[in-house]
C-alpha cells in the first residue's frame, strides 16, 4: 500500500495542516527546491506489493534490476541512468508480470523533473545477477478415455494439481511455481487422457506451453495408489521443464 505515501505528500490539504505529516511535506519541498523530486512506490494505495516465488524477490526489485541489465534504452547517451526512463520501465514490467500471475500491482510515480542518477558501465551490468526464473505451471486437465466414464472420474487433475502445489510450496528449494489461474503465455500446463484396466492406470501426459505441445510421456500406476502416480507425473514434468525452460 505504499502508494498512500504519494497521496499524503501530494495531497492539497496537507499544505495547511500543522502536524508531523505536514512538516514532512515541507521538508521534502525544501529538498525539491534544491535537487528535484522523484518518487516511486511499489504499488497503489489499495494494492499489495508482491514477492513472486518465480523470481525469488519482490517484483519491483526484480524489475528495477532487469531494466538496468537488459534495457539499454533507459540510459542517457548510452551510459547515464535516467531516473524517469528507469522507473517507468520498471513500472511497466511490474504491471505486466503481476497480470500474468493473476494479480494486480501498479507502481506509482510522482515527479516534477528528471535527472540522471548514476553511471552504468559494463562493470555495473556484470554485477547484476538476475534470479533464474522457475518454470510456471497452471492448473491441469485430465480425462478418462473411457466414453462411459464421467470425465475425470478418478480426479486425476485434482491429485496432480495438489502435487504441483505441494512442490511449489517448498520455498527456495522448489523447482517450480504453481498458480492455478494465470494468463501468462509462459505457463506450462499438464493434460491428457488415462486408461483404467483393473487396478492399473496408464496416464498419457502432454506438457503444453501457450497451447503448443512441448513434450509427451506416459506413466503407469495402481488405481489404489493414485497419489503416488500423480507424484510420478509431476516429478517427471518438473524435471523436464527444469532443463527445457
Amino acid at each position: 500500500n505504499s502508494g498512500q505515501a504519494i497521496n499524503d505528500i501530494a495531497g492539497k490539504d496537507l499544505a495547511v495542516r500543522n502536524d508531523d505529516k505536514a512538516q514532512q511535506v515541507k521538508a521534502i519541498d525544501k529538498l525539491n527546491e534544491k535537487s528535484g523530486l522523484f518518487i516511486l512506490s511499489a504499488s497503489a494505495t489499495n494494492q499489495s506489493a508482491y514477492e513472486m516465488g518465480r523470481y525469488s524477490q519482490g517484483l519491483l526489485t526484480y524489475s528495477l534490476l532487469k531494466a538496468i541489465k537488459q534495457q539499454p534504452d533507459i540510459l542517457d547517451q548510452g551510459k547515464y541512468l535516467d531516473v524517469s526512463r528507469w522507473f517507468n520501465a520498471a513500472k511497466e514490467t511490474v504491471s505486466d508480470l503481476a497480470k500474468e500471475s493473476g494479480a494486480r500491482q501498479e507502481p506509482q510515480i510522482v515527479s516534477n523533473t528528471n535527472f540522471n542518477i548514476g553511471l552504468v558501465d559494463d562493470e555495473v551490468i556484470a554485477k547484476i545477477v538476475l534470479p533464474e526464473e522457475k518454470p510456471l505451471f497452471a492448473a491441469s486437465n485430465f480425462q478418462n478415455s473411457d466414453e462411459k466414464a464421467d470425465g475425470d472420474d478418478l480426479d486425476i487433475s485434482k491429485l496432480i494439481n495438489l502435487q504441483l502445489n505441494e512442490m511449489a510450496a517448498r520455498g527456495s528449494d522448489s523447482k517450480i511455481v504453481y498458480i492455478m489461474a494465470t494468463n501468462s503465455p509462459e505457463a506450462f500446463t499438464l493434460g491428457g487422457r488415462y486408461d483404467v484396466k483393473g487396478n492399473q492406470v496408464t496416464i498419457r501426459v502432454s506438457i503444453k506451453k501457450n497451447n503448443e505441445t512441448k513434450y509427451r510421456f506416459e506413466e503407469k500406476g495402481a488405481k489404489d495408489k493414485l497419489g503416488e502416480l500423480a507424484n510420478l507425473v509431476v516429478t517427471k514434468a518438473s524435471n523436464w521443464t527444469d532443463t527445457n525452460k
